[in-house]
């Protein structure tokens, strides 16, 4: 999949939701590994890895204009309440946890330690302050910028999910960047029935199987996600 990973799916992206996608100023400099740097990180006594909680999902409803008002055409469950739905589940912890394991098994790296808890966002600027907990090793940063449902124009009840995410490496002695590229954005077409959502069942007696459908799309995307990652962490430039 490495090599199909920015393929279909990865370019698919609603535009609204491009056209907004700003990356965080600390993630904006391209730094990339070479073979001895992530040979070094072999040899790290450890590599602790930090996923940040994950913001609320954005919902992106039809609505039409009437009379200088935008009405929306039929009721969606906004951001909070899909994440109160949804309960402890966290897309950034499943896109961690997959990368991690691509890493250990594709990379070498036996030595990741990933933290139990998430990071309060923002994500850090001040990577001095990982030295204070950490003492020695790497640090590997994982994060979702903004993930959301979209409607699609098949059904207007219908939705799609979208999600962006980053990932970096730092040292924690003195917070010097190694990498900053890594980078999965995943836009669902809708044409498919594994990129449909109806959003509208989260408030009826549907909402177990909706709930248990997103977690299932949030864990096909983090495996997308996963490869992409790895794809970024392996290349020189």
């Amino acid at each position: 999949m490495i090599a199909t990973a920015r393929g279909h799916n990865f370019r698919m992206l609603p535009f609204l939701f491009i056209a907004a996608l700003v990356l965080p100023a600390c993630a904006s400099k391209n730094i990339y590994l070479n073979d001895t740097e992530r040979a070094n990180l072999r040899k790290q006594p450890a590599i602790h890895v930090v996923h940040y909680a994950t913001p609320l999902p954005e919902v992106s409803p039809p609505s039409v204009n009437r009379r200088y008002a935008k009405v929306k055409l039929h009721d969606t469950p906004s951001g909070a309440e899909i994440q109160s739905n949804l309960g402890n589940f966290s897309p950034t912890f499943e896109v961690t946890q997959r990368f991690m394991r691509t890493l250990s098994k594709s990379a070498g790296l036996g030595n990741l330690r990933i933290e139990r808890d998430s990071a309060p966002l923002p994500v850090l600027k001040d990577l001095s302050q990982f030295k204070e907990k950490y003492k020695t090793g790497a640090v590997l940063e994982v994060w979702i910028h903004r993930w959301g449902f979209h409607y699609t124009p098949i059904d207007w009840k219908t939705y799609t999910l979208t999600l962006n995410a980053h990932a970096r490496l730092s040292r924690v002695d003195n917070g010097q960047l190694l990498w900053t590229v890594g980078n999965c954005s995943y836009g669902g077409s809708g044409n498919t029935y594994d990129d449909r959502i109806v959003l509208g069942d989260l408030k009826t007696s549907e909402s177990k199987k909706v709930q248990a459908k997103i977690k299932q799309t949030v864990g096909r995307i983090a495996d997308e996600c996963a490869r992409q990652l790895m794809h970024d962490f392996s290349r020189d430039k």
